[in-house]
């Protein structure tokens, strides 16, 4: 598992990988954090794309999990997360811009949501310039409904 977007020199883990490993399983084991997997994509090039999307609406924090997600030229493009959350805006908010190293099987990639999380009903990663872009005009590349519940305490 590669947790950082820029590959460590030793190749080995490092205290960040660590920690966003802790921070995530902490953040799961919360009773009002939503686990949702990642919708079979269609998309040319993504359709082996697995993974999940951990979200604390309380804690306005989570995190993606990307298993055989292409890699990508920093210099040419991004994949870009997208938080649907209609009722906040009829635009989904930035979720953050993320790259995907070479080589590597599985990455945990931070949330950072730009703007305050309501409900958000749905996760969606597009491939955008370098830097992101404030409106997407797509295609979404891989989507995570939010239609599983919060665990029970």
């Amino acid at each position: 598992v590669v947790l950082r977007t820029d590959p460590t020199p030793s190749g080995g883990a490092t205290v960040e990988t660590t920690n966003i490993v802790a921070q995530r399983t902490e953040l799961m084991n919360e009773a009002d954090t939503l686990v949702t997997a990642w919708n079979a994509p269609s998309e040319a090039g993504y359709e082996q794309v697995t993974g999940d999307v951990v979200w604390n609406n309380r804690r306005q924090q989570g995190y993606l999990r990307l298993a055989g997600m292409p890699a990508n030229d920093a210099q040419q493009m991004q994949y870009q997360l997208w938080i649907v959350d209609p009722d906040r805006d009829r635009n989904p908010v930035d979720g953050g811009v993320f790259n995907v190293p070479a080589g590597q099987r599985e990455v945990l990639i931070p949330i950072d949501a730009k703007l305050a999380v309501v409900d958000p009903k749905a996760f969606a990663i597009t491939a955008e310039q370098p830097g992101g872009v404030v409106v997407s005009a797509g295609p979404l590349l891989i989507v995570a409904p939010a239609t599983s519940e919060p665990r029970p305490t």
